[in-house]
């Protein structure tokens, strides 16, 4: 599943690196669909949504502009 986030900080584990993210809400399906799935609006959570990822599963870079 893809997942978007707020990158806090990365940190190694021996040979591993990780990233601390704040995971933002899944996006608001009403707007996504009369969108034609080009309006991808999600809620960040801030500090209620950390979570730690290997950093190899992060697949793009992308700018969240406040909506």
């Amino acid at each position: 599943a893809l997942h978007y986030g707020e990158i806090q900080y990365f940190f190694r584990i021996r040979r591993d690196a990780f990233a601390l993210i704040s995971r933002y809400s899944e996006p608001d399906q009403e707007l996504l669909e009369q969108s034609h799935h080009s309006l991808y609006v999600a809620r960040y959570q801030g500090k209620e949504s950390l979570q730690i990822i290997n950093v190899l599963s992060i697949r793009s870079v992308v700018g969240m502009v406040p909506f």
